[in-house]
């Protein structure tokens, strides 16, 4: 089925979290597609990022950290691909709206179709981001109508986000 879906959709980047199994995925997407892959490295030291160095081949690297920065130049990577871009939110430049009813305002026409793909293992440490993309679908529909979310991956709570997903579809649309 990942394979229909791959033919079907227009995707403008692939962006992986980790050096594991969802890169390898994303290096073959970034190949097929013929777009750029951003790789967001977290961790200073693991095992996948001395065994998988295929975060080499992407084409830009966030780093979480100066320090992971460091690390991935001892690694090899090529310093004009890194960029740090640290976890973190500046409360002091980023904010809520004063008033917490306004129109989110996105610059996109909201007529535009696209894709949002969650890739990665569906297991009790990493399924709440992937209930948290589709739990906001309804609201992302509502600004872009043809909006799409791809869940993409295998793991111990595919079954259960499957359910969630034919709740949130209901019976006109599938957006999950």
């Amino acid at each position: 089925r990942l394979i229909e879906e791959i033919r079907k959709v227009r995707v403008d980047l692939v962006h992986v979290h980790t050096p594991r199994v969802p890169l390898l995925l994303g290096y073959l997407l970034h190949r097929i597609w013929k777009v750029p892959l951003i790789v967001t490295i977290h961790e200073r030291d693991s095992l996948a990022l001395k065994v998988n160095r295929l975060f080499k081949r992407a084409t830009k690297i966030i780093a979480i950290s100066h320090e992971v920065k460091s690390r991935m130049v001892e690694l090899g990577v090529d310093e004009k691909k890194l960029v740090v871009i640290p976890n973190m939110i500046d409360t002091n430049e980023f904010s809520p709206e004063e008033d917490a009813n306004a129109p989110y305002r996105l610059e996109a026409s909201s007529q535009r179709a696209f894709t949002i793909v969650c890739l990665g293992r569906a297991d009790s440490t990493k399924v709440q981001t992937i209930e948290a993309a589709m739990k906001s679908m309804p609201e992302v529909i509502e600004m872009f109508p043809k909006a799409k979310l791809l869940i993409a991956g295998g793991g111990p709570m595919l079954c259960d986000l499957t359910k969630a997903a034919q709740k949130i579809n209901g019976r006109d649309r599938k957006s999950v």
